[in-house]
């Protein structure tokens, strides 16, 4: 599972991505809760966060084009 930790970074593709499904957004001041957070995570839970996570990784972000494709229909969104 990934996590960011940051007050303000915006992960690739946040306006068509829902980053909260696949992985853990931690601002800088809750880091001591990181163990906490990430051991509270059922398996099953984990698992279907690593689904996701991978299904996301093969739709936008395994190669140039689908970056590309990704980047096309969010400049689409923007402009609709």
């Amino acid at each position: 599972i990934p996590v960011i930790i940051s007050d303000d970074y915006l992960p690739p593709f946040h306006e068509v991505i829902d980053w909260s499904r696949f992985s853990i957004l931690l601002a800088k001041q809750n880091l001591p809760e990181l163990s906490r957070i990430l051991n509270s995570i059922s398996p099953e839970t984990s698992e279907k966060m690593r689904q996701i996570g991978q299904r996301i990784y093969w739709q936008h972000l395994q190669s140039s084009a689908k970056v590309a494709l990704s980047t096309l229909r969010l400049i689409e969104r923007r402009i609709l």
